[in-house]
């Protein structure tokens, strides 16, 4: 496509709001913890732990572990959204959050009933409910979900690291599209936008193809355009594009994004086991088909996985040592108006 141009977004909204509390989340315990155990009583969920401390959701030293306060002492226990409690069953853990985002994706996940088979690569859900409160304006959610470890081990400089930086990058890179559009059309217009986006992925799929085949240092391409902040989007200029799409500039890189998506979720599905080093340069297994599968099952079901960061990537008991899985997706686009729209559960206190 020629004449278009790179188009500047305004970085994550996200990541200036507040981070959790863990003040907050203990005085939410003392007020709603008989609920929740009642709850999860009724619903057969495993018990939250509320007389301990929550655990970390980050190794101890690692680069993205945030400070946050209300506990003394040096140990940190919650990251930027959440604080997590161990339950009375070792593989599943309780989550408290004010991640809208993450709530709203959980809660689709749940309604499509898409695990364990369909989203393998993914710590496994059990159920999400809205609690009354709120903390600096954002609803507070509870969840549910399968323990996870290794949580940002993987060194991730071999070639199943390199597919998920280019995957990483290209829906950071839709997801500022997405952002975008959202803060700037009406309601109706912004889900129109993504319907249209949808018509020209399907039109232009042969020639996104063509293009994603021919280009010659491909990967060089996308490193080049795409920087680490992601705040650009990359034009589809490679493709020689039928010239009615020429004026539909929007569309087609969101279109051309999402098609990238799929094609990095593809590869990472169909590349065999292999042995990468770990921190301590020993070699160790790593399989990275399950991230694949999980991340083409969720385009599939109309939602982009935009977060797969090295500290968003550890291993659970169910998939076993090495087998990579998507521990905490903050950032998910749902292109679903009815799964969006869709709230969880309300909790009701007694």
């Amino acid at each position: 496509m020629s004449g278009g141009v790179l188009v500047m977004f305004e970085s994550n909204p996200k990541f200036r709001e507040q981070p959790i509390d863990a003040v907050y989340v203990r005085k939410l315990i003392e007020r709603y913890g008989h609920d929740l155990i009642a709850y999860a009583s009724a619903h057969d969920l495993p018990l939250p732990q509320f007389e301990s401390e929550p655990e970390m959701l980050f190794p101890t030293g690692f680069k993205a572990e945030p400070i946050v306060r209300g506990y003394t002492g040096e140990t940190k226990h919650c990251g930027h959204f959440g604080c997590v409690f161990k339950t009375d069953r070792h593989d599943v853990v309780f989550k408290v959050t004010t991640d809208v985002n993450e709530a709203k994706f959980v809660n689709a996940v749940l309604l499509q009933r898409l695990q364990p088979d369909y989203m393998p690569g993914l710590v496994e859900y059990f159920a999400i409910v809205k609690l009354p409160s709120k903390f600096h304006g954002s609803r507070t959610y509870a969840i549910w979900r399968e323990e996870a470890h290794q949580i940002g081990k993987w060194r991730g400089y071999d070639e199943g690291g390199k597919l998920r930086e280019m995957y990483h990058k290209s829906s950071r890179a839709l997801l500022e599209i997405d952002e975008y559009e959202e803060r700037n059309r009406t309601n109706t217009k912004y889900w129109q936008f993504l319907s249209e986006s949808s018509d020209v992925h399907e039109e232009l799929f042969e020639d996104f193809e063509s293009a994603f085949a021919s280009t010659e240092g491909f990967d060089s391409l996308i490193y080049s355009e795409l920087p680490r902040t992601s705040t650009t989007a990359l034009l589809a200029s490679s493709a020689s594009l039928p010239t009615r799409f020429h004026n539909d500039a929007t569309s087609i890189q969101y279109a051309w994004l999402m098609f990238l998506c799929m094609q990095y979720a593809d590869k990472l599905q169909n590349m065999p086991t292999y042995n990468t080093p770990d921190d301590d340069g020993d070699e160790r297994i790593a399989d990275v088909s399950l991230l694949g599968q999980t991340l083409h099952a969720a385009i599939s079901n109309q939602m982009v996985i935009a977060d797969l960061h090295m500290g968003n990537i550890g291993e659970t008991e169910r998939t076993g040592t090495g087998v990579k899985v998507i521990t905490d997706p903050g950032l998910v686009m749902i292109l679903n108006r009815a799964l969006a729209e869709a709230e969880p559960e309300d909790l009701i206190p007694r």
